[in-house]
């Protein structure tokens, strides 16, 4: 199974709806929350290109 990585904020509804999604469906995920992480807030932006949380898969 792919390894996926969730980039969210406490205030995103998508990001709370992919994540109940993947659990009710079993899927194992990481999940960094940015609005408290600039680290991770950087790796997301050079990632996608956005400053808006998102979703990848490996």
């Amino acid at each position: 199974m792919k390894n996926v990585t969730i980039y969210s904020t406490p205030t995103c509804h998508f990001c709370h709806a992919t994540k109940e999604f993947f659990k009710e469906n079993g899927i194992v995920f990481t999940d960094y929350n940015v609005s408290g992480d600039s680290a991770r807030r950087d790796e997301m932006i050079q990632k996608s290109g956005q400053m808006c949380a998102s979703h990848f898969c490996r």
